[in-house]
């Protein structure tokens, strides 16, 4: 009897260890995930009305990454922290952006409040960002610099053309463009 009962939750709990497997792999085909070729190693149902979840894993480099997605991948919300690559420890508030003053690719908007924007030109979220730039550029200065992720096959191109642009503002135009 005893040995029938554990050769149950046994079965039980390979079973369970089996769907959240299947669970994590179904986020990976989420397109946020296949962008960076992730592996999604937890997973955790965090707004139950919303069905959003906090998503745990690594990239295809082996940095970690913490995401909050929807089940069908059409909302995406980065956690508040902020890891520097190169050590990886979480970078507090306020840093030290002295090296990146005068490198940016060019700077949009006027206002008093400095924002040092990395971005792609074919990434999707940069694009719904920068679709408010024009309702800010009065409060912030955007300083931009092209970051492509090389799953973006147009990237390269398309911040060349941004870039051929003469001036500031030509540019700004170019990517608002895209």
């Amino acid at each position: 009897m005893k040995k029938n009962l554990l050769k149950i939750l046994s079965i039980g709990v390979l079973c369970s260890l089996n769907l959240t497997a299947m669970e994590n792999k179904s986020f990976e085909n989420l397109k946020v995930i296949k962008d960076i070729k992730g592996k999604v190693i937890g997973n955790k149902l965090i707004g139950k009305n919303l069905d959003l979840y906090l998503l745990k894993g690594k990239d295809i480099t082996g940095r970690p990454f913490e995401i909050i997605v929807d089940k069908d991948g059409k909302y995406l919300i980065l956690t508040s922290k902020v890891i520097d690559m190169t050590t990886g420890e979480p970078i507090t508030i306020p840093m030290d952006i002295s090296p990146l003053k005068g490198q940016e690719a060019f700077t949009y908007g006027t206002g008093k409040n400095h924002f040092y924007v990395f971005t792609d030109p074919e990434c999707p979220y940069c694009k719904r960002f920068e679709g408010m730039w024009k309702n800010l550029k009065k409060d912030v200065t955007f300083h931009v610099f092209f970051y492509n992720l090389s799953s973006h096959t147009n990237a390269n191109a398309m911040t060349r053309w941004i870039l051929d642009g003469k001036t500031n503002e030509e540019k700004a135009k170019r990517l608002l463009k895209i």
